[in-house]
């Protein structure tokens, strides 16, 4: 039988092992599969949907798409380039997520087909989100050493 480590020692610091670690706000688990860091980002959207429908009726339709976007590009979008080849069923949850939110902004029924409204709202796709994020990060990165071997041969 395996003897399971629970502690390590560290520079004369006994270190606990876990199963997850949070750092600049991303979980990351043993097996690097995201499942806890998707269902943190889950809890935590759900919350301010919920807090979104409360005053949804009160304010303009403007001002719910501004919240809501900012909403979803702050909990959606942060550090979501770490989720590229992630399980489909940690993409499904974002993507219940930002339908949600979708509907929430849109005042429109769970019947009723998402992908007319998420056009509407100009948001693309979970799982597209994150190519388009990784697409941005690969370019900035190629302009960068471009322009810095342009600088240095000069």
């Amino acid at each position: 039988m395996k003897k399971k480590i629970r502690t390590v020692k560290v520079a004369d610091a006994t270190v606990p092992v876990t199963t997850a670690v949070k750092n600049l706000g991303v979980t990351v688990d043993s097996t690097l599969s995201f499942d806890k860091h998707v269902n943190n980002v889950c809890k935590a959207a759900h919350y301010h949907i919920r807090s979104l429908r409360h005053i949804r009726r009160c304010v303009s339709v403007d001002d719910v798409r501004a919240v809501a976007t900012a909403l979803m590009s702050s909990r959606l979008d942060y550090c979501n380039s770490v989720l590229s080849g992630t399980s489909q069923s940690n993409l499904n949850k974002l993507q219940r997520v930002q339908n949600a939110v979708a509907r929430t902004v849109m005042t429109t029924s769970k019947r009723e087909h998402i992908t007319p409204i998420l056009a509407e709202l100009h948001w693309l796709p979970v799982a597209a989100r994150i190519d388009f994020k990784i697409a941005v990060i690969t370019y900035n990165l190629l302009t960068t050493i471009a322009d810095d071997l342009n600088i240095s041969a000069s």
